[in-house]
């Protein structure tokens, strides 16, 4: 209980200090527009621009509005000591999609002016004498952006113009909705992730290990050396976005055609397909411990099984293993006798 009041008590005063910081930067400002010389507000106005992103950090909404009216305020100030222009606006407000707008210049004949250089996101110059056009770029952020932007004129004179762009809302998309890998996977897929926030992976089976890696998501399942086949949802979440990821792989086993064998008493050869999932090969062994009969691989999908001679009087029985690491897959091998056949529980 200690710890946690003592926690609580140190988060509120790394709060008042951050709070103590924004309002000292926001007196400074206060002070220097006091002067309300044409550089002494523009000053100003930076400095109330510092103030206003601090209270926006500590989610100070009544610091922001206040710092939003000395900008205005201090905008206006600027505009009525430099007579020799006059603008429309002094803030802009961009949706998060971009796009283009325009603030009239009330200029005398002879008085030029000029745009200072911008942003990477924001265009900015003459349409003609008395047009100032902005054109600002699609913010994919989740963040809002500002910048002022400034004019210059006469010898030294500058007038500013507040422009502000909405944020975008948060995205998540992938590439791939659904992977399906066979038993033996030899390599990683990839899945290209799309979002304009951060993003993590939730839900992550214990036979698939899964890499994030900058906008893409590598997926790397171990050998499904099971008897049946394995799927699973993976979740890609970004804030409140979430995206599914069905995952599944098939199993390592394999069977048999035909999956037992009966043999006559006088011997004879057949033949046993060996069936993959996926009709992809896996390594298997042979096990013949058989003196009755012998086994020969002809190659990755075929065995031929020959059983010599049975004089008994009765069948005998044996079974042929296929080991497949781990497993074996049992084939029942049967010959008659002299006696002739019996009941096969096939």
């Amino acid at each position: 209980m200690k710890k946690q009041c003592l926690s609580v008590i140190l988060s509120l005063n790394i709060a008042a200090a951050v709070s103590q910081d924004c309002n000292s930067i926001y007196q400074g400002g206060l002070e220097v527009f006091r002067r309300r010389t044409s550089s002494a507000i523009q000053d100003a106005v930076k400095r109330f621009e510092a103030a206003r992103r601090c209270y926006e950090l500590t989610q100070d909404a009544a610091g922001v509005k206040q710092c939003e009216q000395k900008i205005s305020e201090a905008n206006t100030a600027l505009a009525s000591l430099n007579p020799g222009m006059r603008l429309s606006r002094n803030e802009v407000s961009f949706a998060a999609a971009g796009g283009e707008d325009s603030i009239t210049v009330t200029a005398s004949s002879n008085l030029n002016w000029s745009v200072s250089p911008t942003v990477d996101w924001i265009s900015a110059g003459k349409k003609d004498r008395g047009t100032l056009l902005i054109s600002v770029e699609p913010n994919t952020s989740v963040y809002e952006r500002r910048h002022s932007l400034a004019l210059r004129y006469g010898s030294s004179r500058e007038a500013s113009v507040s422009l502000v762009q909405a944020a975008a809302e948060a995205s998540l998309s992938i590439s791939d909705t659904s992977v399906h890998f066979p038993a033996l996977m030899e390599w990683d897929k990839v899945v290209e992730v799309a979002s304009n926030i951060k993003w993590e992976v939730a839900d992550v089976p214990d036979w698939c290990k899964v890499r994030p890696a900058d906008n893409l998501l590598v997926l790397s399942p171990l050998v499904n050396d099971e008897t049946a086949d394995r799927s699973a949802l993976i979740r890609v979440v970004a804030g409140s976005k979430v995206a599914e990821l069905a995952v599944s792989q098939a199993n390592d086993h394999i069977r048999t055609d035909p999956p037992h064998l009966t043999f006559k008493r006088n011997g004879e050869k057949k033949s046993v397909s060996i069936i993959y999932v996926d009709d992809v090969p896996v390594p298997f062994e042979l096990i013949n411990n058989h003196r009755w009969c012998t086994v020969r691989r002809i190659d990755d999908k075929t065995l031929e099984v020959q059983c010599f001679k049975n004089d008994r009087e009765e069948g005998r029985m044996d079974t042929l293993h296929i080991r497949k690491r781990s497993v074996d897959v049992a084939v029942p091998i049967y010959q008659e006798g002299k006696k002739g056949g019996t009941r096969l529980p096939w």
